[in-house]
């Protein structure tokens, strides 16, 4: 009988920031194409996923705005606003960890429909300073 031994080495550091950096791009082509249906998501693609892959993975990326906003103006009609938090050991705080609020997130896309014409969309985040270990 022979036997195959594999090892299979997973980083679980850089699965999750694939994880959420998918979901948070997802999330704003959702909310562009609802209400705007502009091209910026499709547009900044590979500078916001290098950043939102980047940040969580040193997991400074605190908040991300989804931005509805007049041009004219540069005032915002609408925010959805995800904020983010690092568990390094998800069950010492069980309760505190949430999934994508999606009830939140359709009634955000109901809201957009009732926007003015002129609606644009577009991303901000805010990132934390880096850590000391980290300069």
């Amino acid at each position: 009988m022979t036997i195959t031994t594999m090892k299979l080495s997973v980083n679980l550091m850089e699965k999750t920031a694939v994880y959420i950096t998918n979901c948070l791009i997802n999330l704003g082509f959702r909310i562009e194409h609802l209400r705007v249906g502009s091209d910026y998501m499709r547009r900044h693609l590979e500078r916001i996923e290098a950043g939102f892959k980047t940040w969580t993975g040193e997991n400074t990326l605190e908040t991300v705005v989804y931005e509805i906003y007049s041009p004219q103006a540069d005032k915002a009609y609408e925010k959805g606003v995800v904020t983010l938090e690092y568990y390094a050991d998800p069950t010492e705080e069980q309760e505190d960890v949430k999934p994508l609020p999606t009830e939140d997130i359709e009634t955000l896309c109901q809201r957009l429909k009732a926007l003015p014409d002129d609606a644009k969309f577009r991303v901000v985040v805010t990132l934390a300073p880096p850590s000391p270990d980290d300069r």
